[in-house]
């Protein structure tokens, strides 16, 4: 099992790639500035969300592989949904 440090850096430079993305789409004309904020806030608040679940105890205080992996699960099919929205641009 990868650190939980390297987990927490997994979804930081995953945000970071998303907020760079939406900041060159915002240089496209006909794209709203608005839905493009709208979008960097839901990826920093996604990102903060997630860190807080790793920060957090699991149930009954544990923090196993599939209490890593239900973070990690959830996370990608978030992160999927928001690259969806952010291609609809």
């Amino acid at each position: 099992m990868a650190s939980i440090k390297d987990l927490k850096k997994q979804l930081s430079n995953i945000t970071n790639e998303l907020v760079a993305v939406l900041c060159i789409k915002n240089t496209d004309k006909g794209v709203s500035d608005e839905k493009v904020s709208e979008l960097i806030v839901k990826s920093i608040k996604l990102k903060k969300d997630f860190i807080d679940r790793i920060n957090a105890q699991g149930e009954n205080g544990k923090r196993d592989k599939a209490f890593f992996k239900a973070i990690k699960d959830d996370y990608n099919k978030q992160i999927d949904e928001l690259v969806k929205e952010i291609n609809a641009l």
